[in-house]
C-alpha cells in the first residue's frame, strides 16, 4: 500500500473518460482498495467528469487529484482548470450529488454561473 498522491491533467472532453477511468483504477490498485471500492470510486469519477464536461469551455483542462487523507479513506478531487467555483448547498437536490452519494461517503460539488466546475468526493474503505 502507498500513501502517494496522484495528480493528472488532461483535456476536459468526454473522449478522455477512459483515461480517467484507467488512472483511477491504477491509483486504487496502488492503495490496495477492495474491488467493490475500486468500482464505486471509478463510477463516481466518471459521473463527476460527465458533469464537468457539460460546462467545460473548448480546450479546457480537467485536473484530478487522488490521495489518502487518512488510512481508511481515499479522496478524489476533479475540477476544471482556470475556473473557480463555490460549493453548492449540502441539502441541494442536485443530480450530480444524487448520483454520487450512493457510490461514495461524501461529495461536494462546486459551481459558477456556467455550471459545474469541480467535485470533491471521499470514499471510506476498510
Amino acid at each position: 500500500m502507498t500513501d502517494a498522491a496522484f495528480s493528472l491533467s488532461f483535456p476536459a472532453r468526454q473522449g478522455y473518460a477512459i483515461f480517467l477511468r484507467t488512472a483511477v483504477s491504477g491509483a486504487a490498485a496502488a492503495y490496495d482498495l477492495p474491488l467493490d471500492a475500486l468500482e464505486d470510486l471509478r463510477e463516481a469519477a466518471l459521473e463527476a467528469f460527465s458533469a464537468l464536461t457539460e460546462s467545460a469551455d473548448e480546450g479546457a483542462q480537467a485536473l484530478c487529484d487522488i490521495y489518502r487523507a487518512q488510512a481508511d479513506q481515499v479522496t478524489l478531487s476533479l475540477r476544471l482548470g482556470g475556473r473557480a467555483g463555490v460549493p453548492g448547498p449540502e441539502d441541494s437536490a442536485d443530480i450530480t450529488r444524487a448520483v454520487l452519494l450512493p457510490l461514495v461517503n461524501q461529495a461536494q460539488v462546486f459551481y459558477d454561473a456556467r455550471g459545474c466546475t469541480g467535485v470533491r468526493m471521499t470514499l471510506r474503505v476498510g
